[in-house]
């Protein structure tokens, strides 16, 4: 069997790249947005958008987080008759609600969060590397794309707020990982940030606290329930300009909810007792992601009976 990959960025590879590697052990031939595959596996909408009609697809998603936006697409999707592989009960939910018909789908977890937990990064690797301080807490600030325009509904990213949140945290190991689309920022020299190519999920096994808003990143650090904090700024904001359609926006808590002005304050609080929001971080990953272990394997051979 020919697997076609379908990707228009390396974000999107990262997604299904464990399950085609699994695929191609198993002796499946992979091509990369080539012509003759007997199926088309993406995790961008727009990416399986391209491949319609020429073959059956396949749709892993990306970033697996509470956002509207998934309604749109699976409705897309929906329409396309595309193979849904869900991470976990809340999106089969969300399925449900749009077509309860549509059958198409399997519940397999999340293999790029398995993929990740094999190469996680040593705590004193980290410190070495970055020069930390190893007596300090070690605090991850991985925020979602932040977009300039006050009409783009699903951009809540944080960055903009880099220099008060760097001040904030400045007691402190702060390691910084950009969205993809933010790289292009000129952040201040005094951040440790990681490369564009490292994998902010490689570090959450060193991290003592996860900073962020309303990223993806935040289910996923869930897996080892440690403390998070979301900030609030942007996002507020949306929701006040929407008034009229608020539902557009989901304002998920898995940590300790902060203003950026209140960070410091929130930092201090919430590293004193990390054991804090522990219920709602185990409450909001059980329900998004079904299983981590083995989701590779379930993923690929989903696919494989999906084509027989």
């Amino acid at each position: 069997m020919k697997i076609n990959l379908a990707y228009h960025k390396d974000m999107y590879l990262e997604t299904i790249l464990p399950v085609a590697e699994e695929l191609k052990k198993r002796g499946h031939e992979i091509l990369h947005n080539s012509q003759g595959g007997d199926v088309t596996l993406g995790s961008h909408l727009a990416d399986l958008q391209e491949w319609h009609g020429k073959t059956p697809l396949v749709f892993l998603d990306h970033g697996v987080c509470p956002r509207n936006e998934s309604k749109g697409d699976f409705k897309i999707l929906i329409n396309m008759n595309a193979y849904l592989l869900l991470s976990g009960k809340y999106y089969r939910r969300l399925l449900n609600k749009i077509d309860p018909s549509y059958k198409e789908y399997r519940v397999i977890g999340h293999p790029k969060l398995e993929y990740s937990l094999s190469s996680q990064v040593p705590r004193d690797e980290v410190i070495k590397k970055y020069q930390l301080d190893p007596g300090k807490p070690v605090i991850l600030y991985a925020p979602t794309w932040y977009h300039k325009s006050r009409h783009n509904p699903y951009s809540h990213g944080t960055i903009k707020y880099l220099k008060t949140i760097e001040k904030a945290c400045k007691e402190y190991n702060l390691i910084l990982f950009p969205h993809s689309r933010d790289f292009k920022i000129k952040y201040l020299k005094y951040a440790s940030h990681l490369k564009k190519e490292e994998k902010v999920k490689y570090y959450f096994s060193s991290a003592d606290l996860l900073i962020s808003d309303f990223s993806s990143v935040v289910i996923d650090f869930c897996y080892f329930n440690k403390p998070i904090i979301q900030i609030t700024d942007i996002i507020d904001k949306n929701i006040s300009r929407m008034r009229k359609n608020p539902s557009q926006y989901i304002k998920f808590q898995a940590g300790e909810f902060t203003k950026v002005r209140q960070l410091k304050k929130t930092v201090k609080k919430i590293l004193n007792d990390p054991d804090k929001n522990r219920s709602k971080r185990e409450k909001w990953f059980k329900d998004i992601i079904e299983t981590v272990e083995g989701s590779i394997k379930l993923s690929a051979d989903t696919i494989e009976n999906y084509i027989k």
